[in-house]
């Protein structure tokens, strides 16, 4: 497991979005504000306004927003839900584009998890993600998710189309 520090010394995306709200778009808001089924905490805030050339890694503390039922399909479906967020724009960083970047488009080709071991979605679950190579207008991103005990307990692999319309 990647040395993080804990998901308490981070805001989470919600928190982030309300600090921008004003300059963002009204359909764009109701994306991003407000309350989410999962919560997301990023390590590195990367601003989607005005992209910078940046690494392309990223790491996120997720979990569900309340409770869940404990059954172990229900976290799983739920972590695979997931998986999806924030996962193939880390391919994007060292492009200086964004999911805002106008004509710009991104849309998922397949994605694959696998789950190692049992796992808590209503407990805070650290998401690692790299993308080894993003070109000729396709990015591929792998994701390795950890317990807070440092136990890997899924993985997922993902590859998208990035391009201008």
């Amino acid at each position: 497991m990647p040395e993080i520090k804990g998901p308490e010394h981070y805001a989470s995306e919600s928190e982030l979005a309300e600090q921008i709200k004003h300059l963002l778009p009204e359909a764009i808001q109701k994306t991003f504000c407000g309350e989410k089924a999962i919560e997301v905490r990023p390590v590195t805030v990367v601003n989607p306004q005005q992209p910078r050339k940046e690494e392309p890694k990223q790491y996120l503390w997720v979990k569900a927003n309340g409770q869940v039922p404990d059954n172990h399909l229900i976290h799983q479906y739920l972590l695979a839900y997931a998986s999806d967020w924030g996962f193939l724009v880390t391919a994007l960083h060292p492009h200086e584009v964004s999911l805002f970047t106008p004509k710009f488009q991104v849309a998922t080709i397949d994605h694959s998890m696998w789950f190692h071991r049992p796992f808590k979605m209503d407990e805070w679950l650290l998401y690692a993600i790299e993308s080894p190579t993003a070109s000729n207008s396709r990015g591929l991103v792998r994701g390795e998710i950890y317990n807070q005990a440092g136990d890997l307990v899924a993985s997922a692999v993902q590859e998208g189309v990035m391009r201008f319309k």
